[in-house]
């Protein structure tokens, strides 16, 4: 028997109807009367890979998947996942950190403002579009919950004794239309928490509270901050909540994007108190050496001259690197033995015209 795991999954599941539990069972890749042999707790041992998937189709998130799979017997499981090819990664934020290169200045500027235990500070990721920020934010919230096996040869397994990998995270990405209100902000952050509240209960109030309750060191990352401080729905007061409960409570603490630090500051009386709390890293260029060694995770290794101009024609820009990158490989998968690829790279260099305009000056 085990109870513990039936009540879990009863309680995550919500399962009520024997069609449903049909549809659930074949997609993990079991028989109904298997699964219910699991609600029932019937079986004190399921397969941890049928448990994860389970947890997968359920949308669980990365705590509430960990507590299932710890009341399975399967606290130590970790599912089979390639990792992808580091490079290229073109037009898209990077997501898993086996692709996230560079970056030293701004992430040694994170570990001073998060070193002591006892005070998070907050801050504000400043750069001009495609510079990475939505990148950043990415792998300081996945850095933890990877396999050292799906990361490149010196990365860190959780923190490395970087930062205690007890610190957990919730992302907002404000270019999602959904978030337009405070109510639904508070829901979609408690859920990557996994953190329980009534809808109709979770204001504000309740909101601080619960965060204020937690154990760990909570860090809410909040992308395209100017795309919030545009919504209607989002006026002076939540932003002030937020401000309180990042300024006054030292487990507490915000990471913010943003384009411009001045012009936030002015944005209708919102953010001008609100980033009054906030440390300011600049995304700049990768450092030679960091461009360097983007360039050597290539499947296909580039020559000398090659790097040396895709070097040269992006000043280092991860996203020019990533395209000019992309266009060298389909021209040696190619086999061409032209310099068309060079052409072709600079056409689609143009569209990311906020780094060439920097990169020219």
């Amino acid at each position: 028997m085990n109870k513990k795991f039936s009540d879990l999954l009863w309680k995550y599941s919500k399962i009520e109807q024997q069609w449903v539990i049909a549809d659930l069972a074949k997609k993990i890749g079991i028989t109904p009367a298997g699964f219910n042999k699991w609600i029932n707790g019937k079986v004190a041992h399921p397969n941890c890979e049928k448990v994860f998937n389970c947890a997968l189709e359920l949308g669980l998130n990365a705590i509430q998947r960990a507590e299932l799979l710890e009341a399975a017997g399967c606290k130590d499981y970790m599912p089979t996942v390639e990792a992808p090819e580091p490079i290229p990664v073109v037009g898209k934020a990077i997501c898993h950190p086996c692709q996230f290169f560079g970056r030293e200045n701004a992430l040694r500027r994170i570990y001073n403002a998060w070193h002591q235990d006892s005070t998070l500070q907050n801050i504000a990721i400043i750069g001009p579009r495609h510079a990475g920020k939505t990148s950043l934010l990415y792998y300081l919230k996945n850095i933890t919950s990877v396999p050292l096996k799906q990361l490149r040869s010196g990365q860190p397994k959780a923190w490395n004794n970087w930062l205690p990998d007890h610190f957990q995270f919730a992302l907002i990405n404000f270019k999602d239309n959904t978030l337009d209100s405070p109510q639904k902000i508070i829901q979609a952050v408690l859920k990557q928490l996994g953190i329980e509240c009534l809808e109709d209960s979770c204001d504000l109030f309740t909101f601080s509270d619960l965060l204020k309750e937690q154990n760990k060191p909570t860090l809410i990352l909040m992308d395209e901050i100017e795309a919030g401080l545009e919504t209607c729905k989002l006026e002076t007061a939540f932003w002030q909540q937020l401000r309180c409960l990042a300024g006054t409570d030292g487990r507490i603490g915000l990471v913010v994007t943003a384009h411009d630090m001045q012009k936030m500051a002015q944005y209708e009386g919102k953010a001008s108190p609100f980033f009054g709390i906030f440390s300011t890293i600049y995304l700049e260029p990768f450092t030679q050496e960091e461009a360097k060694e983007m360039l050597a995770s290539s499947p296909i290794p580039f020559e000398d001259q090659d790097r040396d101009w895709m070097l040269k024609e992006s000043g280092c820009w991860p996203a020019l690197l990533q395209i000019l990158c992309h266009e060298r490989l389909l021209a040696l998968q190619e086999n061409q033995i032209d310099e068309h690829w060079k052409e072709e790279g600079l056409k689609r260099l143009q569209a990311y015209h906020d780094l060439f305009q920097i990169k020219e000056n």
